[in-house]
């Protein structure tokens, strides 16, 4: 286990304590989620872009419509979602203190 000391402005430091009332656990706990949180959707984001980087790469991959000569249009699954986990927990916090 490692101990870091935290710096928060005032006003994350009271949101993040009501919040932690409320989902009944404790500080510790509600910033390692929200760091785990954040460091899964990073990791998944380039674990699914190197996915798409390498089906990309290959000509037709593995996808039948890609063989048979169709065109396929890829689309970002990820729009957006993954990316604000940071403004998910903001928003946590702000509801938490309303």
């Amino acid at each position: 286990m490692t101990y870091f000391a935290l710096r928060l402005p005032d006003s994350l430091f009271e949101r993040a304590c009501i919040l932690a009332e409320r989902t009944n656990c404790s500080l510790n706990q509600l910033f390692a989620v929200a760091i785990a949180e954040q460091i899964a959707t990073i990791d998944a984001e380039a674990f699914f872009a190197e996915r798409t980087g390498r089906a990309a790469a290959q000509p037709g991959g593995n996808d039948a419509r890609a063989q048979c000569g169709m065109e396929i249009q890829y689309e970002n699954r990820f729009d957006g979602r993954w990316r604000n986990a940071s403004a998910r927990w903001a928003e946590r916090i702000a509801k938490a203190g309303t």
